[in-house]
């Protein structure tokens, strides 16, 4: 009878420690995604700021309208990763 008890507790054990690990794994993940996020909005406000420029030298005829496309396509990206997903 004591080695069934035994064998509860360790059983027992092993799943609180499981479980601590879940709980810790999503916890890391949480954080992940917010430091993931902070970075996309911050990368989305560089290249708000770049096509900014580049439409301003394209209207005052120093860049092509090359580069605002390219510029355009780049800020579209960066925007796609801020979105949340549906």
């Amino acid at each position: 009878f004591e080695q069934i008890q035994l064998a509860r507790y360790f059983e027992l054990l092993a799943q609180a420690q499981q479980t601590s690990l879940e709980a810790a794994t999503a916890s890391l993940d949480v954080s992940r995604y917010h430091k993931l996020m902070e970075l996309a909005e911050q990368n989305l406000g560089q290249h708000q700021i770049g096509f900014q420029q580049i439409e301003q030298s394209v209207g005052a005829g120093v860049a092509r309208a090359a580069a605002l496309e390219h510029s355009t396509g780049r800020w579209s990206l960066a925007a796609s990763t801020v979105m949340p997903e549906l």
